[in-house]
């Protein structure tokens, strides 16, 4: 991976164990697969998914997952940081999960452009 061209970091996780919080995660994890899809085809270096759910996203090309630490706290920044220290990240562009469900390619070639 080449850390100087972008990077997509994508947050999944902290779903609920009801079932619509099911529901909702699962919608959520659909949306940020498609995001993973969309981001390397518009031009990102590659996608980093730090997620608590794995399983949620099948191995791709350009796909990182970085499963959450087990037994601590969220803290976003925290996380955020790591990510960007451990890859040597010098152009990230983070997103939540859900965040983007309707972007194309072409959005997230605007948005490659812009980090």
């Amino acid at each position: 991976m080449n850390p100087e061209r972008p990077v997509l970091i994508i947050l999944h996780g902290g779903a609920g164990s009801g079932p619509a919080e099911q529901a909702v995660a699962r919608v959520r994890a659909a949306a940020a697969r498609a995001a993973v899809h969309h981001a390397l085809e518009g031009g990102f270096e590659a996608v980093i998914v730090a997620t608590d759910n794995p399983s949620s996203f099948p191995p791709a090309p350009g796909l990182i997952l970085d499963p959450d630490p087990p037994a601590l706290p969220f803290d976003f920044h925290a996380r955020v940081a790591e990510l960007v220290a451990r890859f040597g990240l010098t152009r990230p562009a983070v997103m939540g999960g859900g965040a983007l469900p309707l972007a194309t390619a072409d959005d997230f070639a605007a948005l490659a452009r812009e980090v």
